[in-house]
C-alpha cells in the first residue's frame, strides 16, 4: 500500500504555479555533477541572472544537481519583471531518501549575489 502512495505522489507532478509560470528568457541550464556548491555556477550564468535583474524581460536558470545517494534536485531560479524578490522552485520530486515534500517555493529579497540566494531574506511554501 505504501508503494502505491509513493507512486501517485511521484506521479502528481509540479505544482500549478510551477507548470503554468510565465516563460522567461533563458539564462541557461547546468548540470552539476557534485552535490549543490552554488559557489560552483559558472560565471556566465552567474552575470545573466544579475542582468535579468534589470531586465525588462527578466530571466531564469536552471540548475540541476544529484544528491549524495545520486538522485537529481532541480532547481529553478527566476527574476520575473516588476517583481524584486528571487523566485526559486526546487524540485526534489525524484530524491528517493529525502523528506514528504516534492516541491518548495523560496522567495527571497535582498539577494546581492545569486550564489548565495539562501542568505537572503526568504520566505517558503512547501508544496
Amino acid at each position: 500500500m505504501l508503494a502505491t502512495v509513493l507512486s501517485l505522489s511521484a506521479c502528481s507532478g509540479p505544482p500549478g504555479e510551477f507548470a503554468e509560470r510565465v516563460k522567461l528568457p533563458s539564462c541557461g541550464e547546468l548540470q552539476l555533477e557534485v552535490p549543490f556548491g552554488m559557489s560552483r555556477l559558472p560565471s556566465k550564468a552567474v552575470t545573466c541572472m544579475e542582468q535579468a535583474n534589470s531586465a525588462p524581460r527578466g530571466g531564469e536558470l536552471v540548475v540541476t544537481y544529484p544528491t549524495l545517494e545520486g538522485d537529481p534536485i532541480s532547481m529553478y531560479f527566476r527574476l520575473e519583471p516588476g517583481d524584486d524578490a528571487l523566485q526559486v522552485w526546487e524540485d526534489t520530486s525524484e530524491d528517493k531518501f529525502g523528506g514528504d515534500t516534492d516541491w518548495t517555493r523560496y522567495s527571497c529579497l535582498d539577494v546581492a549575489d545569486i550564489s548565495k540566494w539562501y542568505e537572503g531574506e526568504c520566505t517558503f511554501e512547501r508544496f
